[in-house]
């Protein structure tokens, strides 16, 4: 048993001695296939977590200048609010924000 697979292993041997550039050639191949392959599977999981990431909307912050008065806040809440395309909006102070 020990000398076939000592056979094998050197006839193996000389034989990619002799025929290196096939050897590199099949090598080089696989490789490429692998990487093609490997490309789109990641480049499909990335469209799919890009869809479903815009699937429920857009999500807008709007961050104010510290020194706004009141009355710019309400006003840019009012905008915001009869703003057919906007669904929901929320304002968090300097303080909740931190």
């Amino acid at each position: 048993m020990l000398t076939r697979l000592g056979y094998f292993a050197r006839e193996t041997l000389v034989s990619l001695r002799r025929n290196l550039l096939m050897t590199l050639a099949g090598i080089i191949t696989v490789a490429v296939s692998l990487c093609v392959l490997g490309g789109a599977l990641l480049l499909s999981r990335l469209v799919d977590h890009g869809t479903q990431k815009w699937k429920d909307g857009v999500e807008l912050e709007i961050f104010m200048n510290v020194n706004a008065t009141e009355g710019q806040n309400a006003a840019l809440n009012r905008a915001l609010s009869h703003d057919k395309d906007v669904r929901s909006v929320k304002f968090i102070t300097k303080q909740e924000a931190y």
